[in-house]
């Protein structure tokens, strides 16, 4: 067996039979026990092989110690919570490429994949999450030479993943970008049309239109299925820093007052110079290290300081923000505040 591949081939062949045959027929007493055997045996090896592959990454803390995350992360008291399959991968070609494979392929690989971690991780800690990653392109394809609309893709792999199994409790790890990204204010009220509240209809969802998502999400597969805001990014070249600095805030707490979004996230520390080449400056420093004022808004907005550096910035640029933040009370973001 070669070092990248976790299971024989002929076990991993006879696991895809018995699981056709199980769909097209159904199984012996006798097969069905040699499905139970040969599916924890992949488990196992699945976790083995995760295992490995941690125990053979260090990274370098920022004091230069240099840890080993297979150390680090395989503690009680330290561990992983959320696993992402993937990035994007309803952008195929652009980020999950898994070949010229047709949609319904596309999907049964990716659901196989996802259910191999999911059983993985559940085994070694049940609390655990592990989530599909999506972009913002709802109803619309990306402009990727093989891609699919988030919903299509959300949509078929629930279906063929229950198919698969029937305990698989999913979650959805969303990239709310807005559109285009070069424009940070996602509250104008430009191109109404393609930001509405009807999952059925609307052509993207962004932090402008958030809760069409979990509306959608809460309804159709239980408000079990959380989400989380796993990279968001906005730019400060057009419209400025000040306006970079509202959308940061504004969305934080929109993500925050949301009780289907357990976490926000944003992608960028310091501006990049091949996106800032492109018109995209969506770091909280600028290419040579110097703070911009979205800097202490994301410092300071989920602390006891949140208001004195979102407040200012928000009436400015937003006006009525609060009226844009469904559930918004200001007890309910204190009750958030790090310690």
């Amino acid at each position: 067996m070669g070092k990248d591949k976790i299971m024989d081939e002929q076990k991993v062949k006879r696991i895809n039979e018995l699981y056709r045959k199980s769909k097209a027929e159904g199984l012996t007493d006798a097969e069905k026990k040699e499905q139970k055997i040969l599916r924890q045996e992949y488990i196992d090896a699945f976790k083995r092989n995760l295992r490995s592959q941690l125990n053979n990454i260090d990274v370098e803390e920022k004091d230069g110690t240099i840890v080993n995350l297979g150390e680090k992360f395989g503690k009680n008291n330290c561990y992983i919570s959320n696993w992402i399959l993937g990035n994007e991968v309803n952008s195929a070609s652009g980020y999950y490429y898994v070949g010229n494979v047709s949609f319904s392929k596309f999907i049964s690989m990716y659901s196989e994949a996802f259910r191999c971690l999911y059983n993985a991780v559940k085994s070694s800690r049940g609390s655990s999450k592990v989530f599909i990653c999506l972009d913002n392109c709802w109803n619309q394809k990306n402009a990727f030479t093989i891609c699919y609309s988030a919903r299509s893709t959300l949509e078929s792999f629930a279906a063929k993943i229950s198919d698969m199994q029937k305990d698989v409790n999913w979650n959805l790890a969303y990239h709310a970008y807005n559109q285009p990204l070069s424009d940070s204010q996602f509250w104008s009220g430009a191109n109404a049309s393609m930001f509405t509240s009807d999952a059925n209809t609307t052509t993207f969802i962004t932090m402008r239109n958030i809760q069409t998502l979990t509306d959608y999400v809460k309804n159709r597969f239980g408000s079990n299925t959380r989400i989380i805001l796993s990279e968001q990014g906005f730019s400060s070249t057009y419209g400025g820093q000040t306006n970079q600095a509202a959308a940061i805030a504004l969305a934080y707490y929109k993500a925050a007052c949301n009780p289907m979004i357990d976490a926000f996230i944003i992608r960028s520390y310091k501006d990049e110079a091949h996106e800032v080449a492109q018109g995209l400056a969506m770091g909280l420093k600028d290419a040579n290290g110097k703070k911009k004022t979205a800097y202490n808004v994301f410092k300071n907005m989920d602390s006891s300081n949140s208001l004195k550096y979102t407040e200012k910035v928000l009436n400015n640029q937003v006006g009525n923000w609060k009226s844009l933040v469904p559930g918004y009370s200001t007890g309910k973001i204190s009750s958030m505040y790090r310690k």
